[in-house]
């Protein structure tokens, strides 16, 4: 039986521990139960949010609607051959299990996505890049239900409109379309495996260890990348946060040329012939925010790109100085940083 809940507290259900309340709330724990939800007067006669982005999302306010938390758990392998293996996943599974039990089977293709925090709905949704590893290169089909037809969909990978940290699911169907599986296309790792290790901190691990690529296998690269993100990001759980805040902005070439005649040490990484993407935090620290903050939201010391609550920040701390750290850039970069984490309210 369907339980719908009143006046829940959220405080445990966002990372960053804003202290805020859902009008109604329900937890989804079989496919039954998302059919009983779009059914009901409670869902048809309020604003709704379901929380499959818990750790990238600022509620701004007490949730004067339904908080859907989907619950369902479930993986297993559709097909498998000596090459490769589809592996169909729920969506609210822990993307940094998932990855992890990859990489302990000899999957590969994922590696360096480990230790990256939400669910494996976020993999389309955020089209998630990282350590030169790119998820849409893995992802082989979208399922999902049309919630005003409630109509089951499925969208292959050119469907999902895959683009930098973005895809259709941002778009076109946000707030229409809810997400239940993924099934990823990975390949199993063998002799002719190539590993993806060019990323500079990468190299740079490997070579503080005396390491050879050749020797290393898809374990030690997540190893690494884990030791790499560790040292760089806060625990969510002591320190309220989304990790990354903003997106790393993409501008053109002709941009950057004319950016770095001043800035000459500016990071950056080729998108295509005519596009450059630079470093988010890097422009936060050149702008001078490190450490700065506002009430209990503070930008991270190890990481300009992570915004903290150190204990008792209000959403309009955290907001205020994203803010802040926005319209510094924007006047001394002419770039528009855009936040990666979603405001709610």
């Amino acid at each position: 039986m369907l339980d719908i809940k009143q006046n829940v507290s959220l405080r445990d259900l966002n990372t960053f521990h804003i202290d805020i309340c859902a009008r109604y709330f329900v937890e989804i724990r079989c496919a039954d139960d998302i059919y009983q939800v779009l059914d009901s007067d409670i869902y048809r006669n309020n604003v709704h949010f379901i929380l499959w982005w818990w750790a990238n999302v600022l509620f701004k306010s007490d949730f004067n609607g339904l908080i859907i938390k989907v619950c369902i758990l479930w993986t297993e392998i559709i097909r498998e051959d000596q090459n490769e293996v589809i592996i169909k996943v729920w969506a609210w599974e822990n993307r940094h299990q998932f990855v992890m039990q990859c990489v302990e089977n000899n999957y590969g293709l994922i590696e360096n996505l480990v230790y990256i925090p939400w669910t494996v709905w976020a993999c389309p949704v955020q089209n998630i890049w990282a350590y030169g590893a790119d998820v849409s290169q893995s992802i082989n089909h979208v399922f999902g239900i049309n919630l005003d037809s409630k109509t089951e969909i499925v969208l292959n990978n050119a469907e999902c409109k895959f683009s930098e940290r973005n895809s259709i699911f941002k778009d076109e169907l946000k707030n229409k379309f809810l997400i239940t599986h993924v099934s990823f296309k990975l390949k199993k790792v063998n002799s002719g495996y190539k590993l993806n290790s060019n990323y500079k901190d990468v190299l740079k691990k490997i070579k503080d260890s005396h390491s050879e690529e050749k020797d290393l296998s898809i374990k030690d690269i997540a190893n690494i990348i884990m030791e790499i993100r560790k040292d760089k990001l806060p625990d969510r759980h002591q320190l309220g946060n989304a990790w990354s805040f903003f997106q790393n902005p993409i501008i053109s070439k002709e941009k950057y040329l004319a950016i770095q005649k001043r800035h000459s040490n500016l990071v950056w990484f080729d998108i295509d012939q005519n596009n450059i993407k630079l470093s988010a935090g890097q422009l936060i620290e050149i702008c001078g925010f490190k450490w700065c903050k506002i009430g209990d939201a503070w930008v991270y010391i190890n990481h300009a790109l992570v915004l903290v609550n150190y204990d008792k920040a209000k959403w309009e701390d955290i907001a205020n100085l994203a803010k802040k750290i926005q319209d510094k850039v924007n006047d001394d970069f002419d770039i528009k940083l855009i936040p990666e984490v979603n405001y709610v309210w």
